[in-house]
């Protein structure tokens, strides 16, 4: 148990009890992608939001990213040909719009 005033660090390296923040909540993260064409060597990642978690997801599944999305893909993560691979960006309201616009006119 720490002394009064500390706390336990939520920090994997580094000292293990560190001086009592006045807010307990930070904005770090540990981000963990795995499967085929994936960096396997623990890459780091500067700069990184939580919005930035789909558009990767989709660019990793070959789904195109909506114009939309806030956020950027994690091009570091991947290795090879997934690399290369353009990132796409879809107009989903665009699309969307057409068809409702198709839907009323058959009404």
């Amino acid at each position: 148990m720490p002394n009064r005033g500390f706390e336990l660090s939520s920090s994997l390296v580094g000292q293990p009890v560190e001086p009592l923040r006045a807010v307990g909540h930070t904005a770090d993260a540990i981000l963990i992608f795995s499967g085929d064409g994936i960096r396997d060597d623990g890459v780091k990642l500067k700069d990184v939001s939580m919005c930035d978690v789909v558009p990767t997801a989709l660019h990793y599944l070959g789904l195109p990213v909506p114009k939309e999305t806030d956020g950027r893909v994690l091009t570091d993560i991947f290795e090879g040909a997934v690399v290369e691979s353009k990132e796409r960006r879809a107009d989903y309201l665009t699309i969307w719009r057409a068809w409702r616009k198709a839907r009323v006119l058959r009404m």
